[in-house]
């Protein structure tokens, strides 16, 4: 298969995980830290299938980081849990343009937004680091 081919398999495996996460979230009936576990472990032992002898850095900015992205996941399943799928994704990425949503629980969608603020920070910790 030529690269070309692999790269759009690869995306099109990427879309499906992703538009199906949170249905998957809603289905499984584990806390969100179990959840969040559970796709951290199996995201790592991909990495480290892919990736064979990562180079790691450790250094304040990649640790800080690191629990800024953490805190993210647990936010983005918690929010997942709480209100609908919809509105994790669009309180997370889009409410800062638009300003409003609706439905889902307002626990959830304020979850939801600090879930957005965490991706925010970690954007810009990517940028500094």
């Amino acid at each position: 298969m030529d690269t070309r081919k692999k790269a759009l398999l690869g995306l099109a495996i990427a879309a499906t995980l992703w538009s199906t996460g949170g249905m998957f979230i809603k289905m499984i009936d584990l806390n969100p830290i179990a959840i969040a576990g559970i796709r951290s472990g199996i995201a790592a032992i991909v990495m480290l299938i892919y990736l064979k002898k990562p180079k790691i850095h450790l250094n304040k900015i990649n640790l800080f980081g690191a629990l800024i992205y953490a805190a993210l996941l647990l936010t983005f399943v918690g929010a997942n849990k709480l209100t609908t799928a919809a509105n994790a994704v669009f309180c997370g990425m889009i409410l800062f343009f638009t300003g409003s949503f609706h439905g889902g629980s307002l626990l959830g969608n304020g979850i939801a937004l600090c879930s957005g603020m965490l991706q925010a920070a970690l954007i810009i910790i990517g940028n500094v680091g």
